[in-house]
């Protein structure tokens, strides 16, 4: 994933932790989802160790995933390391897409653990800098929203017209007031192209320690989208 999923404790199999992996209210959802789809080729664009998991969920879809992340991509053969804003697929390649970019949130915090504090970033799970262009090092700001926005006009281009986008992503606090990741990736997903055409609120846990946990949403949101 150059980006971040629900939260889960569960370890990839590649023995590489990750801090944000697909949670089970959102499995969940997206197997109700994906059940009303079509199989075909499908893509993950900012895919970190989830691959299996939604190969879980629908076996019968022929899932592909980019991570920019070496170590994460070594979790699933069939994801290769890659940046999602600029990929080698064909136009109109892929019939569907399932992601969770990274939300912008503490999370892309460039911590490394000296002080022992019980945290968790992206950063300590690989023990090492991300990669350079790895939303999953950004903090919200500009750069951040240049990121997505290249990702989603390039997810509009290889996705076959009409195809179905399913994306996960959650508001977070930063300052006192809460930043509208969801409302953002919104109107970015629209303006690269795609038809927003529902939202649901799925209610998870998250990581309840760190600055403003007693703050944060108890819901993230899957973004119902058509190229």
């Amino acid at each position: 994933m150059v980006g971040g999923m629900g939260t889960s404790t569960e370890e990839p199999s590649s023995g590489v932790t990750h801090p944000a992996q697909w949670s089970a209210p959102i499995l969940e959802q997206l197997r109700l989802l994906l059940a009303m789809v079509d199989p075909g080729r499908w893509f993950d664009p900012f895919a970190g160790v989830g691959l299996d998991q939604l190969r879980m969920l629908r076996p019968d879809i022929h899932w592909v995933g980019y991570e920019i992340e070496q170590e994460w991509a070594a979790s699933d053969p069939n994801c290769i390391v890659g940046d999602s804003t600029k990929t080698d697929w064909p136009d109109a390649y892929f019939d569907g897409l399932v992601t969770s970019p990274a939300y912008g949130n503490r999370m892309a915090d460039s911590y490394d653990g000296r002080d022992g504090s019980d945290r968790r970033t992206y950063r300590l799970s690989l023990g090492r800098e991300l990669s350079d262009n790895s939303g999953a090092a950004l903090q919200w700001g500009n750069a951040y929203r240049v990121l997505h926005e290249k990702a989603w006009r390039e997810a509009h281009r290889y996705l076959c017209p009409g195809a179905p986008a399913l994306i996960n992503v959650k508001n977070h606090m930063r300052g006192g007031r809460v930043i509208d990741v969801v409302g953002w990736h919104t109107a970015a997903l629209e303006e690269a192209g795609f038809q927003v055409v529902g939202e649901v609120a799925v209610k998870t846990s998250g990581f309840r320690k760190g600055a403003n946990y007693d703050a944060r949403a108890d819901h993230e949101v899957i973004l119902v989208c058509r190229r």
